[in-house]
Formats: C-alpha cells, structure tokens, sequence
C-alpha cells in the first residue's frame, strides 16, 4: 500500500513522525480520513481521537484537544495541535479527549 509522512505537533514537542497508510480525524466540520496522493487541503480538528495506521499496518491513536490538519503539496500531513496524548488503545484516547473538551467549556 502506499504510504505518506505524518507528522504530529504540539506545543510540547513532536508527538509522531513517520510514514503511515491513512489517518482518521475529528474535522469540526465531521470526522474525515486521508490516504496516500489526498488532494493538498486545510482543516480544523476539533477535540477528538486521531486514528493512525502505520506503514507497518499497525493502529496507533491519539487524544487531541484543537488544532490544523495539512495535506501539502508535497503529500506531507502535517497535524499541529493544542495538546496531544499518545494513547495504548481507542478507548484510552477517547476518554481524554473528553477530558480536553470538558476542560474548554
């Protein structure tokens, strides 16, 4: 399968760099996937789990509170993001996701 860079940034440093099959994303606008060769786009994420699938087929997520998604021209994804937390399951990054969006009301 073809595969794209993924970069994931927070104020505290990078979270995740590496190349990945596809990416899954809490949108404000609904959630929305990226593939290899996606069309260059800007997004808006809201609070929500990021799911990953790594070049090796492994699934990775992470918690997020707001941010940017960037496909580049380069079909670089850049992920820039108020606060992150790399989680060992789903349902881990789904319940502190709920804790960043508890926090911003």
């Amino acid at each position: 399968m073809k595969t794209f860079s993924l970069t994931i940034i927070s104020p505290k440093g990078s979270a995740f760099n590496e190349a990945v099959i596809s990416v899954s994303a809490p949108g404000t606008e609904g959630r929305f996937g990226v593939l290899a060769e996606h069309i260059p786009m800007v997004a808006t994420l809201k609070a929500g789990v990021l799911k990953v699938c790594t070049a090796a087929q492994a699934e990775k997520f992470f918690a997020l509170d707001s941010g940017v998604l960037e496909v580049q021209k380069s079909r670089e994804v850049l992920v820039l993001l108020d606060n992150v937390w790399v989680s060992p399951d789903e349902q881990s990054a789904q319940s502190k996701a709920r804790e960043f969006q508890a926090a911003r009301n």
